[in-house]
């Protein structure tokens, strides 16, 4: 007589389970879709309602500033798109600023 297991069936469903659980970490990773409000953390959560007001509050005191202290690697087009204005303008600000010798801690003004 020819016995066969009933193992032979567990190899094509631990290959569904791996391939079920991979669109299952795939799905919950991609988010699934919308536009980024800004209310969403970086892990995909919900902000609270403090977490936003800090957002918004780090938001109006960087846009507020007057100075900005140049970090290592900074270049004068870096800070001028990170503080949203134009190179000319900080350079019209900042008139004895050489652009080729930034140094970190060195304040430039913004505004």
């Amino acid at each position: 007589m020819n016995y066969r297991s009933p193992l032979r069936f567990l190899a094509p469903i631990a290959l569904i389970a791996v391939i079920v659980a991979i669109f299952i970490v795939v799905g919950s990773q991609s988010g699934g879709g919308g536009g980024d409000d800004g209310s969403k953390a970086g892990n995909g959560t919900e902000l609270t309602a403090e977490q936003k007001k800090r957002k918004r509050e780090r938001r109006e005191r960087r846009e507020s500033r007057k100075t900005y202290t140049v970090r290592a690697g900074d270049s004068l087009d870096a800070i001028a798109i990170t503080v949203k204005v134009p190179k000319e303008t900080l350079q019209q600000l900042n008139p004895d600023l050489d652009p080729q010798a930034l140094q970190p801690g060195q304040k430039i003004r913004i505004r």
